[in-house]
């Protein structure tokens, strides 16, 4: 939670389902991990485009090819 930032915890949800189904994005800006993240794996469930960072797209099956818009090089629009 942190209001002066622009994020807001709103509480607790009943069903991430419920959640998911009323949003059109899901943000993972997963630092580490290791093997399948299930934030993505949740949000893919439901039909939602993710956005990630290398870490969470690693173990994913996601590859750096023409059917995919990766770019494990490009980092200059990310901060932490």
């Amino acid at each position: 939670h942190s209001p002066e930032n622009g994020f807001y915890v709103h509480g607790f949800a009943e069903s991430v389902g419920d959640v998911l189904k009323k949003r059109r994005v899901s943000l993972a800006p997963l630092r580490f991990g290791a093997g399948i993240k299930g934030k993505i794996v949740d949000s893919w469930i439901f039909g939602l485009p993710v956005v990630t960072t290398p870490i969470g797209a690693e173990g994913m099956g996601i590859y750096d090819d023409d059917d995919d818009i990766s770019n494990k090089n490009d980092q200059s629009h990310m901060s932490w």
